[in-house]
Formats: C-alpha cells, sequence, structure tokens
C-alpha cells in the first residue's frame, strides 16, 4: 500500500510525497536537518485524524524563512519547511489517500486556500 506525506515550503507550496516510510531520515531529509515536532489533531469528522507535524530545530539559527501556511496551522511562528504525517500513538505512518486528500481539504479551509498543492 502506498502512502503519503505533505510537506509544506515557505512559499506556500503543499508538496504531496509519495512514501511508506516516514521514519527520521525521510523527515530529516524533508525538513533539511534536525526535526522538531509541532503536533496538532484534525478532528472535522469522527474518528479525529491525528498527525505529525516536524520542522527544524536549528531553523533560526539557520535564518530560515517564516513559513506562514504551517505558521497558520501550528500554535507559533514556524520556519523552514513542514512535513505532515499520521500519528498513530507514539509511533508515526504515512497518510493514506483519503486521509491525504481530508487534510489538504482541511488545510484549504483553514488557510482560506492560500496555498498551491504539487504531487511530487
Amino acid at each position: 500500500m502506498t502512502g503519503f506525506a505533505v510537506k509544506v515550503h515557505p512559499t506556500n507550496l503543499v508538496e504531496i510525497i509519495d512514501t511508506d516510510d516516514v521514519g527520521l531520515d525521510f523527515l530529516q531529509l524533508h525538513v533539511g536537518g534536525y526535526i522538531t515536532p509541532v503536533t496538532t489533531a484534525y478532528m472535522d469528522s469522527p474518528p479525529p485524524l491525528y498527525v505529525s507535524m516536524y520542522v527544524d530545530e536549528d531553523g533560526m539559527s539557520k535564518g530560515l524563512g517564516l513559513n506562514p501556511l504551517a505558521s497558520s496551522l501550528g500554535e507559533t511562528p514556524l520556519l523552514g519547511n513542514m512535513v505532515i504525517v499520521k500519528s498513530e500513538g507514539a509511533d508515526d505512518a504515512p497518510l493514506n489517500e483519503d486521509e491525504m486528500n481530508d487534510f489538504i481539504q482541511w488545510m484549504m479551509r483553514v488557510t482560506r486556500g492560500t496555498f498551491t498543492v504539487e504531487e511530487e
């Protein structure tokens, strides 16, 4: 089964990444360094979909730009790329196609469609 991760760039580009592996190496590659989690829950419809959102923990010292879309999803200003995957308790997993589509639709409502979606 193929899964997905969502990568939010500071330019408001949302990239859909086709992947079955959302481990540490994958996350570090896509945020561009050491990761720090910012976790939230998406609860538009039962059951709630919990997601893990990761950014570069050294974003400030690297001088990375503000990521306005990621910041609107989190509760604090976030810098650089953000990667979003499904949270399953203590583990992360790829989003399935329905979850990815639902999450993108939720992001469009939350941000009033201020981004462009691109598939890898």
